[in-house]
């Protein structure tokens, strides 16, 4: 379109999903989209309701899970995640935890590493290396979220550390970065 497409994923060799975002009245609105195969062609995206919040991104899917990841927010509020339940179609804020009032909460990626379920995300949050950070939280088996930890200073910098990735069938971290800010966004892994 004549907005942004991003957060392109595809849950089998026929279906997949991505985010959109556009410019209505003055204001960035970004909602997601699913598309099907026909043909060796992806057809024209069909909005995706989850929720009735203002912006709604970056979903992700973990086919062994029960629910699905995305971001949303309200208009002119901070990002924060939230899951729905596969079964139900029931939407849950992630708790205090993981959602750190004020600050940007976004881009979850749910992978075992392990053989424990982690949710990677992006946060401004204190604690981090500056811009965007990347943080890891261990989920229990209750589905409990543990204690964000950065990543670190071999993955964040005083930039911004966006889009995580974690392959778990080669065991590493893909995320893109502005630390070479000239160039714009860089892929890492």
């Amino acid at each position: 379109t004549k907005g942004s497409e991003f957060n392109f994923i595809r849950t089998d060799e026929k279906t997949a999903y991505y985010s959109s975002s556009t410019i209505e009245n003055g204001n960035y609105q970004t909602v997601i989209y699913k598309t099907t195969l026909n043909d060796k062609v992806w057809t024209n995206g069909v909005y995706f309701h989850l929720t009735e919040l203002y912006n709604t991104a970056n979903i992700q899917f973990l086919k062994s899970g029960k629910y699905h990841y995305f971001t949303s927010s309200k208009l002119n509020e901070k990002q924060k995640i939230y899951k729905i339940k596969k079964e139900n179609k029931e939407v849950v804020c992630l708790p205090d935890v993981i959602n750190k009032e004020n600050y940007i909460n976004t881009q979850p990626h749910i992978s075992h590493h392990s053989n424990q379920e982690c949710l990677y995300f992006v946060s401004d949050r204190k604690g981090g290396f500056g811009g965007l950070d990347i943080w890891v939280s261990i989920i229990d088996k209750n589905g409990n979220f543990g204690v964000p930890i950065n990543l670190g200073p071999n993955i964040n910098s005083k930039y911004d550390e966006i889009t995580p990735f974690y392959n778990s069938w080669t065991n590493q971290l893909y995320f893109s970065s502005n630390r070479i800010s000239e160039r714009g966004f860089d892929i890492y892994k």
